[in-house]
């Protein structure tokens, strides 16, 4: 190789030098995230060694959720590529699913992940609301599922939970902010505590206040399987 290269840019012009430079930099960048993969899963393995027995064809293999300050973003910072390494490493023996306590206004990195089989906590639920999509809403519920609102019945069904979703997005609502702030899982169920934001196409704020959101995993996915919200705006004297 060395010979090959002396021979070869003795004879390009600048610009193709430049350009070879780049080409024989890439097997040494590929080789070094193929590295970086097989250390996590060294990492990995050393503390989970029961991942080692998991199939990746079998739907009851184990599901992992994983918390972060916020989406990582692998062409911004050395510990974001980590945690995407990381991820991107447990999907081959688990479901994974990714809670970040914050996450940007672009959903660019979080798509990243869902191309790697990586499911995110309610960042569904937020770009469907933007589409107005009630019934997309609607699909993100388990077959029990139910909206629990404050000042209301329960909301029971598909198509119900449909109807309530698809009339508040066409009262006005243009997008729901949600902050997640603690999660309790237990087998196939978790339990998250958050906040949230309505807002107008203008991005004014309509109502903000608390939730929290019983999650249940079936089918590969996580469902939402009870979901109760109430206003922080104390009502008007």
């Amino acid at each position: 190789m060395p010979l090959l290269k002396k021979i070869l840019q003795d004879n390009l012009s600048l610009s193709t030098k430049l350009s070879l430079r780049g080409l024989l930099r890439i097997p040494l960048r590929l080789n070094a995230e193929q590295r970086s993969r097989e250390l996590e899963r060294e990492r990995l393995l050393r503390h989970f060694p029961q991942l080692a027995h998991s199939d990746d064809r079998n739907p009851d293999r184990p599901r992992v959720v994983v918390f972060d300050e916020r989406v990582p973003s692998p062409d911004r910072d050395a510990g974001s590529l980590r945690m995407f390494l990381i991820l991107k490493t447990l999907t081959a023996w688990c479901h994974v699913t990714f809670v970040p306590f914050n996450r940007p206004q672009s959903l660019d990195y979080e798509r990243a992940l869902w191309q790697e089989g990586i499911e995110t906590a309610d960042a569904v639920f937020s770009a469907t609301a933007a589409k107005g999509d009630g019934a997309g809403l609607a699909a993100l519920y388990a077959a029990e599922g139910q909206v629990m609102p404050a000042g209301s019945e329960p909301v029971r069904g598909t198509a119900a939970i449909q109807k309530f979703w698809q009339g508040a997005l066409d009262s006005g609502i243009a997008g729901v902010g949600l902050k997640t702030l603690e999660v309790f899982a237990q087998g196939a169920t978790a339990t998250e505590v958050g906040q949230y934001e309505l807002h107008d196409k203008a991005g004014k704020v309509l109502d903000h206040g608390k939730y929290i959101v019983v999650w249940r995993h079936e089918g590969g996915k996580w469902k939402l399987l009870r979901d109760m919200f109430s206003t922080n705006v104390p009502p008007a004297k």
